[in-house]
């Protein structure tokens, strides 16, 4: 793996971090959770993968994910701008 993609991963998963705040740190701390019993994904595994991550949320929240999704982009193109 590049440096530029090392960063990139790291940027994601402040963006992802910061994004999932919508649902409060207790909320983001619930996803991260699910995700690992439920997936076998850690935090630092998510850019690897999105498919995952976003299935994850997605059955978690079901159309109501959008509104995470959309939050984590919006964050992502802030860290990248």
């Amino acid at each position: 793996m590049t440096e530029t993609e090392k960063l990139f991963n790291n940027i994601l998963i402040e963006a992802i971090d910061e994004g999932l705040l919508i649902l409060s740190e207790s909320g983001r701390e619930v996803v991260y959770s699910h995700l690992h019993n439920y997936y076998g994904l850690k935090k630092e595994d998510i850019p690897k993968n999105l498919a995952t991550f976003l299935n994850c949320i997605r059955k978690i929240f079901g159309s109501g994910a959008f509104v995470i999704e959309k939050a984590i982009i919006k964050t992502l193109y802030k860290k990248l701008d």
